[in-house]
């Protein structure tokens, strides 16, 4: 396995949050991965929970050896960015179970993007180098599936789906307070 520690934020990342929180909470997804689907409710509620506290930043990990839509929702996610819209679509996409062309076109009419920009930018070089940039940092840390999570830069290795996740990140603010 490669390096589990993970230093920093990429101008390229989507954050979202408090830009000088506590906790810096990063996860490798893929949107076509029901695990991934699983999990967005619960990174949801922690953002919610420790808002103010923490930022949240969302890297590709796309899986496209096991799910067939997953590239080219990754790409409709970067489309919706380039059009300020990333947050919206990755909220969609991880509520849908169907990810094929025309759910994608779907959604990025439900949140009102420029259906033609959205086309042009869908199959843009930039947006594929993006995602797979993203992956490849993830690959350089070890990680091989998702979702994957990073807390202050240091690997969770626990089972977010029975709450270990946001123990952690109560543990995580709890230390930084004592350090504060």
């Amino acid at each position: 396995m490669g390096t589990t520690k993970y230093h920093g934020i990429l101008p390229t990342d989507h954050v979202r949050g408090n830009k000088s929180a506590k906790i810096t909470l990063i996860e490798y997804g893929d949107f076509d991965c029901g695990y991934c689907r699983e999990a967005f409710p619960i990174v949801e509620a922690a953002l919610e929970r420790f808002k103010g506290d923490i930022q949240f930043v969302f890297r590709h990990f796309p899986l496209n050896d096991l799910h067939p839509h997953a590239q080219s929702a990754a790409q409709a996610s970067e489309a919706a960015s380039l059009q300020g819209r990333f947050w919206e679509m990755h909220s969609k996409l991880f509520q849908v179970n169907a990810l094929n062309e025309e759910s994608l076109v779907r959604l990025a009419t439900s949140i009102g993007l420029d259906l033609h920009k959205f086309g042009e930018d869908f199959a843009d070089s930039k947006v594929v180098d993006k995602i797979a940039g993203d992956h490849k940092s993830g690959e350089t840390l070890g990680i091989s599936g998702a979702p994957s999570f990073f807390i202050n830069g240091e690997a969770f290795h626990g089972n977010w789906l029975r709450g270990e996740l946001e123990s952690s990140l109560q543990s995580k603010l709890y230390d930084s307070s004592l350090h504060a």
